[in-house]
């Protein structure tokens, strides 16, 4: 169920109910020291969202885009005879800042965070995030665009969840250099609608699956 306003903030309301659903196990052998580690259809899982998404163009130079996501994810089951009843509410968050200079100068900064959440029946994902920006110019008669990408340049994405049944416990933690430069050059030959709306995408999502 979704609300639009003005043409500019929408509101949507969720629910999902799913039985069976995929989760991580954990499994042992009598008398060994291993842990082993897998997944199988072992709970049920319901859900509860809302999410806002807001645009608005704020001077001729300046426009936002945001959407923010709040969930609670409830598990229950039962595994290796261990009862699960877990849940946890989390929030997704994602800021598009768009700016338009002069002289066909144009700038993307996209940020986005994801609180802790429930992963699964046995797992927590904790929070993340990364901030991403682009530069650009339009050349060649606007025909053609140069455009320099930075991905992470703050160096804050990482990866880190636990996992928990009983009295066994996994930990994984994950720090990845994702950083990265790029520099990106488009030409567009004739001059179609279809071309023009595609130039009004967002440069960072292009970009960054180009590179």
């Amino acid at each position: 169920m979704n609300y639009t306003f003005a043409d500019k903030l929408t509101t949507t309301l969720n629910y999902a109910h799913v039985s069976d659903v995929q989760s991580g196990i954990f499994r042992t052998q009598p008398g060994s020291p291993v842990l082993e580690e897998g997944f199988a259809n072992v709970a049920t899982k319901n859900s509860y969202g809302i999410s806002v998404d807001y645009t608005e163009e704020i001077t001729p130079w300046y426009s936002l885009s945001m959407a923010i996501t709040a969930n609670y994810h409830h598990f229950s089951g039962t595994l290796a005879d261990e009862s699960i009843d877990v849940g946890r509410a989390s929030w997704l968050g994602q800021l598009a800042n768009q700016f338009s200079f002069g002289k066909s100068w144009n700038a993307e900064v996209l940020a986005n965070y994801q609180s802790t959440m429930q992963e699964d029946a046995i797992s927590i994902l904790h929070q993340m995030g990364q901030v991403n920006g682009t530069i650009g110019k339009q050349i060649l008669n606007n025909n053609g665009s140069l455009r320099l990408l930075l991905i992470d340049p703050f160096n804050i994405g990482r990866y880190v969840y636990d996992s928990r049944l009983g009295n066994l416990t996994s930990d994984f933690k994950l720090r990845w250099d994702n950083r990265m430069v790029g520099l990106s050059f488009s030409y567009r030959f004739g001059s179609g609608k279809g071309a023009q709306a595609r130039d009004q995408t967002s440069s960072m999502e292009e970009e960054s699956s180009r590179l």
